[in-house]
């Protein structure tokens, strides 16, 4: 199935605003997984992915290599535990690694996962 498409939230960072309309993580996301698709469009540096998670367990968020990975020895997904009722920032996310090549993060939620997801960065026009 095709991934759910989603876009990146961009920063202003001369005035801090953002639209922070997350998406809530349900059983369509969990199956097919999300493509932020922009979300390398973005200052290096400043690529965060937020996510919250509503479970009364922990559960894990994969974030896929990108296939230019392996040329630059960073092979392998990210797999962060989001511990029950948190939220958790994940960040350090470069496109070296992550970017599919067009510029997406591809994620994808352990089954059962309930909560919201956004992906955030600066704009690159703001500096």
């Amino acid at each position: 199935m095709a991934r759910t498409a989603l876009t990146v939230k961009k920063i202003d960072a001369a005035t801090l605003n953002i639209t922070t309309n997350d998406t809530a993580i349900d059983a369509t996301l969990v199956t097919n997984g999300v493509d932020i698709t922009d979300f390398f469009d973005t200052r290096e540096g400043t690529r965060t992915l937020l996510v919250t998670n509503s479970e009364a367990s922990a559960k894990n968020v994969t974030i896929s290599a990108g296939p230019t990975a392996s040329a630059v020895n960073e092979t392998g997904d990210l797999v962060v535990a989001v511990p029950a009722s948190t939220q958790l920032s994940i960040g350090n996310l470069t496109s070296s690694k992550y970017d599919q090549g067009d510029g997406s993060l591809y994620v994808d939620f352990e089954t059962g996962t309930t909560g919201f997801v956004i992906g955030l960065g600066e704009g690159r026009s703001f500096r």
